[in-house]
Formats: C-alpha cells, structure tokens, sequence
C-alpha cells in the first residue's frame, strides 16, 4: 500500500452539490482544478470521535487503498478535515464519481418506467456479472462486504457496477 498517495488536500477541490446522506456521514460532488468530478464522503464523527469509529474509518480506508477491480469503486484519498470546517476533524474520503447514481435509483426508475433506453438487457447482464465478479474478488482476498444492497452499488456513464461503501467491511482471518 502506498500511504504516500493515499492523501488529498481539501484546498484544491470546490464543493459542489451535496449527492446524499445517511448515518455516517454526506457525500458530496467535488471538482478540482481541472473541473475533474469526484465524490467525497465526509463521515460524520459528532463531539468525539470514539475509538470505534477511527476503527471502522480506518478499516475502509485501508480496504479500498488496497483494492484495484473494475467493479468496485476507486479510491482517490482521505483527509481528516471537509471541505467547510478545514479545521475541524471530519474525515473524508475521496473516491470517482458516478454520473448515473446507484443500482436502486435505477430500479425505481425501471418500476415506473422512467427508465433510460441504454439500460437494457445487456446492461442489465453486464451489471450483474460485475457484481459477482467484484465479490468473488473481495472474498478471495478475505473481504466481507456486509452491507452490499443497491444503494451500495453506483453506476458509471455506461450503467456498468461499482460496489462502493466498505464502513461495515471486514478482513476474515479464512483466506
């Protein structure tokens, strides 16, 4: 693992729009000075930041350093302070932004028909074997994913899988 590369300085990124929110933290849409699009992940730490949350951050940014899969999210960098609060502690983690939302706006669009025209049959087959194959891939190298449901998987301008969101993964001693 190169720690080396693993961070980013907040200051050469604008934020841009917020793209969602749940328990551990906001993800926003980010640029840099190249109008390159990121996503940003500000984990949400509260008064203090307890033993077992700089675990659980820890255990994802180590995981995603180490992983390199079409199907799985690429990592970009950490910084322990947001885009807002430079000085305050809030961890974020930079990862590549995904113009087509997750597998779960797509299927909700697929329910009512809004659905767009490129994602059809073969999209459909290609995500699929995507998913799997990323997940072959985290438990051959001893990974468990443990929160692996739609809104955990984004799509690329293609409609093609990436499993993202590894906060409840886990590194199995069985190898």
């Amino acid at each position: 693992m190169d720690f080396d590369k693993a961070f980013f300085d907040t200051s050469d990124y604008e934020l841009c729009k917020e793209l969602g929110h749940g328990k551990f933290g906001t993800v926003y849409l980010v640029e840099n000075n190249d109008n390159e699009q990121f996503a940003a992940k500000v984990i949400n730490v509260g008064d203090e930041f307890t033993g077992k949350e700089q675990m659980l951050l820890m255990r994802e940014f180590v995981i995603l350093l180490g992983l390199k899969h079409p199907a799985i999210v690429k990592f970009k960098g950490i910084n322990f302070h947001s885009f807002e609060e430079t000085m305050a502690l809030r961890p974020t983690l930079l990862t590549e932004y995904l113009p087509n939302g997750s597998f779960k706006d797509i299927l909700n669009k697929q329910k009512t028909g809004n659905a767009d025209s490129d994602w059809n049959p073969t999209k459909k087959y290609v995500c699929m074997l995507g998913i799997a194959d990323a997940m072959r891939y985290l438990h051959k190298k001893g990974i468990l994913h443990r929160d692996l449901k739609p809104e955990n998987i984004l799509l690329d301008e293609n409609y093609y899988p990436r499993i993202c969101d590894f906060g409840l993964s886990v590194i199995s001693d069985i190898q």
